[in-house]
């Protein structure tokens, strides 16, 4: 399994990717893309 780290606005990457929403909790967010790729948001607030 490969990893990509890197640090994002997540309303703005979620509106660009227009990412499936599939969890949304107080510490992720967690959504797929058109083309199936499941990635994951941590809450850093």
């Amino acid at each position: 399994m490969k990893k990509k780290i890197r640090y994002a606005n997540v309303i703005e990457e979620i509106r660009d990717e227009q990412l499936e929403i599939l969890s949304d909790t107080k510490n992720h967010i967690a959504g797929m893309t058109k083309s199936g790729l499941i990635v994951m948001f941590e809450n850093n607030i």
